[in-house]
C-alpha cells in the first residue's frame, strides 16, 4: 500500500511539472528538449520538486533555457 501511495505521489509531481512548465509558456517537452540541447543535467524528479517546492526558481530555470 505505501509504494502505491509513493508511486501516486510522484505521478502527481510529475503532472505539476508539466502544468507548471505550461503556465511560463512552454511545453513541458520543449522544456525538456531545450535542456538537453543547453546541456542542463536537471533530472525531471528533482525538476518537478522545485516546480512544486519553488516556483520563482523553476520559473528562472525555464527563462534561462528557453532563450
Amino acid at each position: 500500500m505505501y509504494q502505491i501511495l509513493k508511486l501516486k505521489a510522484l505521478i502527481f509531481f510529475y503532472f505539476t511539472g508539466i502544468a507548471t512548465a505550461c503556465l511560463n509558456g512552454t511545453t513541458y517537452s520543449r522544456l525538456v528538449n531545450a535542456m538537453l540541447k543547453k546541456n542542463v543535467e536537471i533530472d525531471r524528479k528533482a525538476l518537478a520538486e522545485i516546480a512544486v517546492k519553488d516556483p520563482a526558481a523553476f520559473t528562472q530555470i525555464v527563462k534561462s533555457v528557453i532563450e
